[in-house]
């Protein structure tokens, strides 16, 4: 009688390792900096019906941002194809939106679709594109670190 009692013993010990929580991950930051691997264009009449969309995979040329807390820095690429500064914009982010005013003075917000360790993607909100029709796009913009 004195055998099975450490062999339920160690069958307790055992079950209760394995059944231990993995440590949670920490939450991915924004800030940091993403280079461009495609972006998705849908463009829709005043109602909001989509009259057409346009996917772009390894764009040509990338871009990319370096982000900060309150300031997100374009880059663009120079003559040899290098991802350089090209101009900062001031940024504001409330939960899953950023909001930014560019140089010239158009405002813009962009929800965070995705955020994970590696991965950006980024939807621009109601872009207009032709104000005599009020045509519309919206666009989806997806990084990686």
């Amino acid at each position: 009688m004195s055998r099975p009692f450490p062999l339920l013993l160690l069958c307790l010990l055992l079950l209760t390792a394995a059944c231990k929580k993995d440590t949670a991950e920490p939450a991915p930051v924004l800030e940091g900096r993403w280079v461009e691997q495609s972006h998705m264009t849908y463009t829709y009449d005043t109602a909001g019906k989509l009259l057409r969309e346009h996917s772009v995979t390894a764009p040509t040329p990338r871009y990319g941002m370096v982000i900060q807390p309150t300031t997100w820095e374009w880059l663009g690429p120079n003559l040899s194809g290098d991802l350089v500064p090209a101009f900062t914009d001031r940024i504001t982010r409330t939960g899953n939106m950023i909001y930014f005013t560019r140089q010239a003075g158009d405002e813009f917000e962009l929800r965070i679709l995705t955020l994970t360790a590696h991965t950006l993607t980024l939807r621009y909100e109601h872009i207009i594109t032709d104000p005599t029709t009020g045509q519309y796009e919206t666009r989806d913009d997806t990084f990686s670190r």
